[in-house]
């Protein structure tokens, strides 16, 4: 399995397990580990399979095999071989410089001639086999003159298929929104604030593994599972592509030099997450550490929040649309809820904005609690052994995952203890965020506590079974009968966790670092007198 895992450029793999005269075939991809049942090779027929599987694999073309698969012949890497698994020596990480100087091309449509990129170090693989199967690539391209000025990096992932790009959501192209909202918002001669914080896509393309004169595994899997009878529930094979673009590197968010910087990167992405919930309406979903970065503009810096491949528009969130068969997010930061919802539920919890803010939350805890920030080289130092490593550990379950933060969010006391010294100026923000949702739900469990007394589930009128128990119990006593009507507890505000978690409150307590003021970027944002006291953008 460690040739999908640990590849940079392969679809899928195949894997013989022996045992003395006994063979198991194995294939595996983004979406599936399929085994076969056990080929005795004593028997005849045992002999005969093994010969067909050797023909068959000896005519398999490196497409067949999983290594990048050409689409129209819009996707190729030089040199040619097995240049797709590489790892270090007794290491589970792949190489850093295995594809250092090699040369990617794609065939934009708008381009006669391939756009070539040289290859540099790999910025971030995400291992496992199930999933998109992140990769980011350094790189620099002389094809374009216009993307001299930048340091570029290109991103190769497998996203579901019914997952398309924001460019490709109808009508909607992310950047043509951003763009047109900036116009509407400031003058021409200005650039607007919003594109300092957000990535900078400069091409993207999706490739399709499907094709008629050369049709994948992929393909005839799907079309196999769709009819298979299936033992033990069912199985829905989730189809996928294969995304490639190109971008303006960023730095990583822990290579900031002063804790200043850190504050000011981390209210610039705060701040950015709101504007495009209310302006472009897209909801990020997968806030992580990973996902904060930073560019440098004129000696400045600006938190810039990335990656946006899970992202989706509200209205699709709103109504409950499903693009994935995976849960959406990385664990160590996902909101408590979303990590206690049951994937097979006929209806999932919806991913709410604040679910989002939790995350923000995790992301400066775990920052300030699992490094030790060092004045001197000013870089930050990961601790050998620090809090909430459990969170992180491959073992713990979802649910499991879920109580351990719920655990530590009713222990107000102790957030603060979790902290590490050279971190201490963040305390005040800490205790903002997380004792806002922890007051949140503990609001929420004494909502759900008082709806138990009517019989469970609000429904319209009075609760005759709670009044009718109220009744014979107080008859029983000798106190009477029932003379004053029970009134109802009013619905539940889940977007604010009972008024709890609300932006304005979170963002003022986010305006001052240890004494120093922050610049909010966003001038066009104002206070409105709104029912929940959050802010709108004009």
């Amino acid at each position: 399995m460690e040739m999908l895992e640990l590849s940079i450029l392969r679809s899928h793999a195949y894997l013989a397990l022996v045992d003395r005269d006994h063979l198991q075939l194995m294939y595996a991809d983004r979406s599936a580990i399929v085994t076969t049942g056990i080929i005795d090779l004593t028997t005849t027929e045992g002999e005969a399979m093994f010969l067909a599987m050797q023909i068959a694999f000896h005519r398999f073309t490196p497409e067949q095999w999983g290594f990048l698969p050409l689409v129209n012949n819009a996707f190729s890497l030089e040199p040619s071989g097995d240049i797709a698994y590489h790892r270090d020596k007794d290491s589970s990480t792949v190489k850093r410089d295995c594809l250092k100087n090699l040369t990617l091309s794609l065939q934009k449509k708008s381009r006669k001639i391939p756009l070539r990129l040289t290859l540099q170090e790999i910025l971030y693989h995400q291992p496992g086999i199930i999933g998109r199967g992140t990769c980011v690539i350094g790189a620099s391209c002389e094809d374009v003159k216009e993307w001299e000025k930048w340091e570029l990096a290109v991103k190769v992932s497998w996203p579901s298929k019914t997952r398309r790009s924001l460019r490709k959501c109808g009508n909607f192209d992310e950047a043509e929104a951003i763009s047109e909202e900036a116009k509407d918002l400031v003058e021409e001669s200005k650039t607007h604030w919003a594109l300092n914080h957000l990535p900078n896509i400069l091409y993207s393309e999706d490739f399709d593994l499907d094709s008629e004169k050369k049709p994948m595994p992929q393909e005839k899997l799907a079309l196999f599972l769709a009819t298979a009878d299936i033992i033990n529930g069912a199985f829905k094979y989730e189809p996928r592509v294969l995304r490639v673009s190109v971008q303006e590197k960023l730095h990583r968010f822990t290579t900031l030099p002063t804790l200043l910087d850190y504050a000011q990167a981390f209210l610039d992405v705060f701040i950015c997450h709101r504007w495009l919930y209310d302006c472009p309406r897209i909801l990020h979903r997968d806030i992580s550490s990973g996902n904060i970065m930073y560019r440098i503009i004129e000696g400045k810096i600006y938190g810039v929040l990335n990656d946006l491949d899970l992202s989706s528009l509200r209205e699709s969130v709103e109504q409950g649309v499903q693009t994935s068969l995976q849960r959406t997010g990385t664990p160590p930061y996902m909101a408590i809820e979303l990590l206690q919802d049951d994937c097979d539920n006929p209806h999932p919890i919806l991913h709410l904005y604040r679910h989002d803010l939790e995350s923000l939350a995790y992301v400066l805890l775990l920052l300030c609690s699992r490094n030790k920030f060092n004045p001197d080289i000013r870089s930050i130092e990961r601790l050998q052994q620090s809090p909430f490593d459990n969170w992180f550990d491959p073992a713990l379950s979802w649910n499991g995952l879920a109580e351990s933060k719920r655990n530590y969010l009713q222990g107000r006391l102790s957030i603060s203890t979790k902290v590490h010294p050279s971190f201490q100026d963040f305390i005040p923000w800490i205790q903002s965020l997380l004792f806002a949702f922890a007051d949140g739900f503990e609001a929420k469990r004494k909502w759900e506590k008082n709806t138990e007394r009517f019989g469970g589930l609000l429904k319209e009128g009075p609760s005759t079974k709670w009044e009718a128990g109220s009744l014979l119990n107080r008859t029983l006593r000798g106190r009477g009968p029932v003379t004053k009507k029970v009134q109802k507890p009013a619905p539940f505000k889940e977007e604010t966790l009972g008024g709890q978690v609300v932006y304005l409150s979170l963002l003022r307590s986010l305006s001052n670092f240890a004494g120093n003021p922050l610049v909010y970027r966003d001038f066009d944002i104002r206070e409105e007198n709104s029912a929940d006291g959050d802010l709108l953008y004009s």
